[in-house]
């Protein structure tokens, strides 16, 4: 008796038997093993941006069995040996004939279509790459004057003095100056993808100029060029930068009782001195060339004083609440002006609109936007009004009276007499210019330097710098670090920041404290007795005479002194 085990095939007087099957010598028998194909598969997929294409394949799979030898038996159960192949499922040609049906025509990799033609295993290969597109260079804007106050030092060996009131000098310049250069973007180049089509770019950006007051553009837009004196000043706008030159009030005497108290909402520059009782302000930066005795000095930017400073109160960063509040309005109101002009642009574009319902002009949809959704915006000229009439008079000018009367006239009582959207474009231009008049400005920074102070007050929301022989019994605060080339006897120092002082306290022992956030240090060339120095929450009194010393927190926030080698020159 045969009988027929898996994968096997009897055959007995040419039927085949899938049974077990009595057999006598009579009957003819074949016995043969049941082969076997499973066929591969391969797939041809193409990215999503069409930038690559990719063949994945399963092998072809051949089980081909052999008749086992068995021994003699009267039930046989017969048995065959398995032994399996794998085979490429593709050839080369199915594979070339298949990307040209499919339009691959560009970046075709023969080594890697033959490669995985031989191959026989799990696989995914790429076989076809396009070229990816060259990104153009972005266009930028290159500034053309050095926008901050502080100037770089060249190196210098220990041997050289440097003189700290050339460094820190405010940019001045004259009408024609070429402030700022546009810079044209750079067209990248095309790619191309699998199916041989060009792929673009992305296109490059390009960044505009925007011009304030005292600066026009020239050379078809591509420049812009100072038309007054003044600072220029320079910051960030959108995707531009804007530019103006901030008026420059000139002393060039004492500031005392014959020319009555300074109120400036530009730069003012001093080439005097400031004597007891006189007050400056001045909502941008301040420059004295002489010395300030018992007087008031506040800047909305930096204030460089080449002289001493004498018991007075000084600050730097901070104008007066009238002009933050000018400033703050105007601010406002241009921002707000923007979405109503993008407002009437988004009206003019739908299709219900009728461009012949504005043929007198855009009053009628003015009046209503204002009172539909920018309710808002008569309330800010009304409260602008209310914060001009606190400004000292000498803040005042047509320039500002204008604005107001036209911000008026336009969004309060006569919006219907409004004919050009482009006049709303101009009232927001001309608010934002005011504003950068009036309101703290990049280009100047708010660091506060001075030669010597004696029993005075330096405060500033950027540094303090004491660049002479040091300072006497005077309170610093400063909202960033602190750095006192000479000697600190007397007094506070409360920084936000780093505190580098020459000497800290005196011989005499008189009270002498800083203070410093976590995270900063107090660095000292020399620490005499009874100074406290805290840093966070941690405290430490000198109760002796210390050199190179540097305090700080460790890990733990625990207070710790250190050694430092040699001061570096300052």
């Amino acid at each position: 008796m045969l009988k027929p085990g898996p994968g096997v095939e009897l055959y007995v007087n040419g039927r085949r038997c899938g049974d077990p099957t009595v057999v006598t010598i009579a009957d003819s028998v074949e016995v043969r093993g049941a082969d076997e194909t499973v066929a591969g598969k391969w797939e041809l997929k193409v990215s999503d941006d069409d930038m690559a294409a990719a063949l994945r394949i399963s092998p072809r799979t051949v089980t081909r069995r052999a008749i086992r030898d068995l021994p003699p038996a009267p039930i046989l159960e017969l048995a065959a040996e398995e032994s399996r192949e794998y085979l490429p499922p593709a050839s080369l040609k199915q594979i070339l004939e298949t990307m040209q049906q499919r339009g691959i025509v560009f970046g075709i990799d023969e080594v890697a279509c033959r490669e995985i033609a031989r191959c026989a295993d799990e696989r995914e290969l790429t076989v076809a790459g396009g070229v990816p597109p060259e990104a153009g260079v972005d266009g930028r804007v290159e500034i053309l004057f050095w926008p901050e106050a502080r100037r770089p030092l060249s190196k210098t060996n220990e041997q050289d003095r440097v003189d700290f009131r050339e460094r820190f000098q405010f940019t001045s310049i004259e009408p024609g100056t070429v402030l700022a250069r546009k810079v044209p973007p750079t067209p990248g180049k095309p790619g191309r993808d699998v199916f041989g089509r060009l792929v673009p770019p992305p296109p490059a950006r390009s960044m505009e100029i925007v011009v304030g007051r005292g600066v026009v553009l020239s050379a078809g837009g591509m420049e812009a060029v100072a038309v007054r004196s003044g600072r220029p000043v320079a910051g960030r706008q959108g995707e531009g930068v804007y530019l103006a030159v901030r008026e420059v009030l000139a002393v060039d005497h004492d500031v005392g009782i014959e020319s009555g108290n300074i109120a400036f909402r530009g730069d003012v520059h001093i080439t005097g001195n400031v004597l007891e009782g006189m007050t400056v302000r001045a909502g941008g930066n301040v420059i004295i060339r002489g010395y300030v005795a018992g007087a008031t000095v506040r800047a909305g930017g930096g204030v460089l004083i080449s002289g001493n400073v004498f018991s007075s109160e000084v600050t730097a960063g901070g104008t007066s609440s009238a002009a933050r509040e000018v400033a703050s309005v105007l601010r406002n109101i241009q921002s707000r002006l923007g979405d109503l002009l993008a407002a009437i642009d988004q009206v003019q574009l739908h299709p219900a609109f009728r461009q012949a319902d504005l043929r007198d002009g855009p009053g009628p949809l003015l009046r209503l936007l204002l009172e539909r959704k920018f309710r808002d915006l008569p309330s800010l000229v009304r409260v602008l009004e209310q914060a001009v009439k606190l400004l000292p008079p000498e803040m005042w000018d047509e320039d500002l009276s204008g604005l107001c009367r036209q911000l008026e006239t336009a969004l309060v009582f006569s919006p219907m007499t409004v004919k050009d959207v482009n006049s709303l474009r101009l009232l927001a231009a001309a608010a934002q210019d005011m504003e950068a008049e009036f309101g703290p400005h990049d280009g100047g920074g708010t660091d506060l330097v001075v030669g010597y102070a004696l029993n005075s007050t330096l405060a500033s929301t950027g540094a303090v710098r004491v660049v002479g022989s040091g300072c006497y019994n005077t309170r610093i605060l400063a909202g960033a670090g602190v750095v006192i080339v000479g000697s600190c006897r007397g007094g506070v120092v409360e920084a936000g920041g780093d505190v580098v002082v020459g000497e800290l306290g005196s011989q005499a022992g008189v009270k002498t404290s800083v203070r410093v956030p976590p995270g900063s240090k107090v660095t000292a060339r020399l620490v005499w007795e009874h100074v406290q120095v805290q840093v966070g929450h941690q405290a430490h009194r000198f109760d002796r005479q210390a050199r190179n010393v540097r305090l700080s927190l460790d890990r733990e926030g625990k207070l710790r002194s250190s050694r430092v080698r040699r001061l570096a020159a300052w």
